[in-house]
């Protein structure tokens, strides 16, 4: 794995669609800790939607992440609660369940088996998850660089296609200057979402324990 993934590559995603359920899941597990935003006020009610002591932090508190089970990733995270990203809150997921994206680049300079070990944490969180992914190398204006597939919660890297497996759309730049253009879903589906994941985590690690 020494392959050069060239600065800011494109992501591609297209998948099976995932039931509303798991892509609370997804997109709680796979959200940063860092809050990306301008929106304060959000911002605030977000950190408490996710029972933080400290709600004028952009940082969920290591307690928040360990009981909701937040991967921690760096490159294949999902911005869908908040971001200040020209094009809006983005990612593989959305809150309907649709798998898949084109219109965005992961960060500066990642390294393949970076890269690869992510999509691994992945597919073994949500083993439900059946989908094809790409990077297109020099920020989406390359070739193929690399490219998985993820099944039955194992991650493999397969050989590269010469073609994107979706078209590259461009990010609606507009969405961001729309009033509350930050935001990407209501504090009450929020709320839902919290509650059923930390109840999901809190089940799993009781039934580690008495394994």
């Amino acid at each position: 794995m020494s392959r050069d993934l060239t600065k800011w590559p494109r992501l591609i995603v297209v998948g099976e669609p995932v039931t509303q359920e798991q892509a609370n899941e997804i997109l709680i597990r796979t959200q940063s800790a860092y809050l990306s935003t301008n929106d304060t006020q959000f911002a605030k009610q977000v950190t408490g939607v996710f029972g933080c002591v400290n709600v004028n932090s952009s940082f969920l508190e290591e307690a928040t992440t360990v009981a909701l089970g937040i991967l921690g990733l760096e490159y294949l995270n999902n911005s869908r609660i908040v971001s200040c990203w020209i094009g809006g809150p983005h990612g593989w997921c959305d809150w309907n369940g649709h798998i898949g994206t084109s219109n965005y680049n992961i960060g500066k300079w990642p390294s393949l088996e970076e890269v690869h070990e992510e999509w691994a944490t992945i597919a073994a969180a949500f083993p439900y998850l059946r989908l094809r992914a790409q990077l297109i190398g020099d920020e989406g204006e390359g070739q193929v660089v690399a490219q998985w597939e993820i099944a039955a919660g194992m991650a493999t890297s397969i050989e590269l296609e010469p073609t994107p497996l979706a078209p590259l759309e461009p990010a609606n730049y507009l969405s961001i200057l729309a009033p509350l253009g930050e935001r990407g879903v209501s504090l009450e589906r929020l709320r839902r979402a919290v509650i059923q994941v930390r109840a999901s985590v809190y089940d799993r690690s009781r039934a580690e324990v008495h394994q």
